[in-house]
């Protein structure tokens, strides 16, 4: 991506702040801040091209700055979080439903085990925070300008017309779909 090392830390707390959905103002001050980080590292970019991300997407036409910023932006919060959360729950779900040993046994099903654990756990967790940006009507529900909307994507990956068993962790499940991400 082009992210420094050595930010690590100060990117890591505005992604806590971003992921507080019960504070907006501290949500939204995190995604200030991510954004305005963003916004610095493109234009160093600019000046140093380098192999990464950031630098990829200057030969995109059509995208500007803005946009380079938000997309890296939303690619190292979704990346760095995930990735933190999914491994301590990858570890929990091999040990929680006896799969561990058959993955040890069959080190080779390690690739359909990581998909499995992203579809298993991903239940939509807190959800996608939005804002709603105009009165909307969603089923019987009007949500107002302004209001929280979390979308919960997890549900997918737990459709019983995709799965024959959606709440069955399984290892061996080969190409099992999901929408972790």
């Amino acid at each position: 991506l082009g992210v420094p090392y050595a930010d690590r830390a100060r990117f890591r707390g505005w992604t806590q702040d971003v992921a507080d959905v019960r504070d907006r103002a501290r949500s939204e001050r995190g995604l200030a801040a991510l954004f305005d980080y963003g916004l610095y590292l493109v234009g160093r970019k600019r000046a140093d091209p380098d192999d990464d991300v950031i630098s990829a997407l200057f030969a995109t036409d059509g995208v500007d700055d803005d946009e380079i910023a938000r997309l890296a932006m939303s690619l190292l919060f979704a990346g760095h979080e995930s990735t933190v959360v999914y491994i301590g729950f990858g570890a929990a779900t091999l040990l929680a439903n006896d799969e561990w040993p058959v993955l040890l046994g069959n080190p080779g099903l390690i690739l359909d085990a990581v998909e499995e654990i992203l579809r298993i756990e991903n239940t939509g967790g807190a959800g996608i925070p939005r804002y709603a940006r105009a009165d909307t009507r969603i089923g019987d529900v009007t949500v107002r300008a302004g209001e929280l909307v979390l979308l919960d994507i997890g549900a997918a990956n737990h459709d019983p017309t995709v799965f024959t068993e959606p709440d069955r962790f399984d290892v061996t499940l080969h190409g099992a779909p999901h929408l972790a991400f």
